[in-house]
């Protein structure tokens, strides 16, 4: 948090003119930007299971769509 905020400060003192939108979009993205990232469960659990370490073409995780249309607009 204190570190954020001193980032914020340097962002701020390079502003120029009161109305640089890009500096006051880049002290708003701040939060996210310094925010933990952090990996959810559901997903680790997938990249964890031993049916994710040797994947080749014949392996898959994923259900078999090869019978699936897409909706095409205009048609």
């Amino acid at each position: 948090m204190k570190n954020r905020r001193a980032f914020n400060e340097l962002l701020l003192s390079e502003k120029r003119n009161i109305d640089e939108e890009n500096i006051d979009e880049a002290v708003a993205a701040s939060f996210r930007a310094c925010r933990r990232t952090e990996i959810p469960s559901e997903i680790l659990r997938i990249l964890q299971d031993s049916n994710a370490k040797n994947l080749n073409h014949e392996v898959s995780l994923a259900p078999n769509l090869s019978n699936c249309r897409l909706p095409v607009s205009g048609f």
